[in-house]
């Protein structure tokens, strides 16, 4: 599939008669440090956590955009990851992260269950396996928690024509509301995913999304993961109308998921969950292998 400023994604978002619209062209997803050393039960953050909490928090969250990622894979939506680290001499660790890291147990840079805490090269530093980036995804490691201060985010998102962005990762009220701001003030669209993001307390979480809302949606729209799935499926959908099944992780899914997605989408014009499953796990295995190998990678630390 091949992108088009024609393939528009329409999504019914948080609030009365709230519509987020946008071309696919224009538009990309945001994930933003979804690192080992914040998500994985082995890493810092579960080590300084005392309730576990988070734990259950973060592996929901990672099932969730495993999906939306690999579906904004097959239409082939601008991906862009962040990852919030230093350099292996923290040179470029202030003393406010510093003396704020140690005081919640997990100081940047000291040894942690994952290797140095936050720094480039440690498998803490790494994006979790399931949203491992392919290699036509643009991984930024920042250092601020808002992607775009101490980032080229911008110079990026403007020379891909990029206007609109769904925002998720961790965490809610730090480096998700922190970036969505400093993009509102750069003027692009903005859609939270509501579900796409998480935080170690719940009730932090929501006060981030009603704020997102506040004072007529100050800091743009609010939907979920589901909700944007559904409107990348419609373009599959609508596109396997006027051309053959072209997507690479598609065309080599095996036959009976083949089959099973032209007849519905050429028929019903309704995928069901069953199917939609199938074909991630298709894409998934068709990238295992690549996965696998790059893992053992330093994971963008040159970025």
């Amino acid at each position: 599939m091949t992108p088009s400023a024609e393939k528009r994604i329409s999504i019914k978002a948080w609030g009365e008669d709230r519509i987020f619209e946008c071309e696919l062209q224009k538009t990309a997803l945001l994930i933003i440090d979804m690192q080992m050393d914040f998500i994985s039960p082995g890493g810092a953050c579960a080590a300084a956590a005392s309730d576990g909490i988070a734990l259950k928090e973060f592996v929901s969250l990672v099932d969730r955009l495993k999906k939306v990622l690999e579906m904004a894979r097959l239409v082939n939506c601008t991906i862009i990851h962040t990852k919030y680290g230093f350099k292996s001499d923290l040179s470029d660790l202030n003393e406010v992260a510093r003396q704020h890291s140690r005081a919640a147990g997990a100081e940047y840079g000291s040894p942690g269950p994952l290797g140095r805490i936050l720094v480039q090269g440690e498998q803490g530093f790494a994006i979790v396996p399931e949203l491992f980036p392919l290699e036509n995804e643009l991984v930024l490691r920042k250092t601020s928690f808002g992607a775009f201060a101490t980032t080229d985010l911008e110079f990026h998102l403007r020379s891909r024509g990029i206007t609109h962005l769904f925002i998720s990762g961790v965490t809610t009220q730090c480096c998700v509301e922190s970036t969505l701001r400093e993009a509102v003030d750069r003027g692009f669209f903005c859609c939270t995913l509501a579900d796409g993001t998480a935080t170690v307390d719940p009730i932090l979480h929501s006060n981030t999304l009603r704020a997102i809302q506040s004072e007529d949606n100050l800091f743009g729209w609010i939907a979920s993961c589901q909700d944007l799935l559904d409107a990348l499926l419609k373009i599959i959908v609508d596109d396997d109308d006027s051309s053959p099944l072209s997507n690479n992780s598609i065309a080599c899914a095996d036959a009976d998921t083949r089959v099973q997605h032209h007849e519905t989408t050429m028929s019903t014009k309704i995928c069901s969950s069953r199917i939609l499953n199938r074909m991630i796990s298709s894409s998934s295995m068709f990238r295992k292998t690549r996965i696998v190998s790059d893992a053992s990678s330093s994971d963008g630390d040159n970025n």
